[in-house]
């Protein structure tokens, strides 16, 4: 059960009040899990990929595990979570934010993950990332349409310049316009 405290609407703070069946600890340390498993998967399938090729997403993998680690410690109770918590940032009675966000706002949010996946799976990074930069300012950050446009041409001028001729680093262009093209 949550009780919403706070002098003004713009000071209202969330606070978890104790029940005897509160099972919000135990379904939080999903999400970590998840996490630690999916780092684990890049790290171990990384290991097929050449030298090089495997670093970043060795690196990755691994940092990310670290953080669900942490994450999944500083959700339980004892004192190693409550040192966590203290120590780390905050925890479910310090949130970060001051509002519960809506179910169907996360739900979306988490959705922009595989579909970014997709797309660049199908199409390709550099037709996949001005897409996503110009669709996510519009429709989350309400930006005017001008300047979710400018902001996906220059990420994305940026990106290419970066791997494509400073790092003379091929982006992958996708199964529809790859090398190994399905068309």
């Amino acid at each position: 059960m949550l009780i919403v405290t706070g002098a003004d609407p713009y000071t209202v703070r969330m606070s978890a009040a104790k029940t005897d069946n509160d099972s919000r600890t135990a379904s939080s340390i999903v999400v970590p899990i998840v996490l630690a498993v999916l780092a684990g998967l890049a790290v171990y399938f990384a290991r097929g990929y050449g030298a090089t090729a495997s670093r970043l997403p060795t690196l990755i993998g691994s940092i990310v595990f670290v953080l669900a680690l942490l994450d999944f410690v500083s959700r339980l109770p004892g004192a190693p979570g409550r040192v966590l918590r203290l120590t780390l940032g905050a925890g479910f009675q310090e949130r970060e934010l001051d509002f519960e966000p809506r179910r169907r706002t996360e739900i979306m949010q988490l959705a922009w993950v595989p579909a970014v996946i997709v797309a660049i799976i199908v199409v390709g990074i550099l037709i996949t990332l001005p897409v996503f930069v110009f669709l996510y300012s519009w429709l989350n950050g309400r930006w005017p349409a001008w300047l979710c446009a400018l902001t996906a041409v220059v990420v994305t001028a940026l990106v290419g310049i970066v791997f494509e001729v400073v790092l003379d680093y091929e982006l992958y262009r996708g199964m529809l316009f790859g090398d190994e093209a399905y068309l």
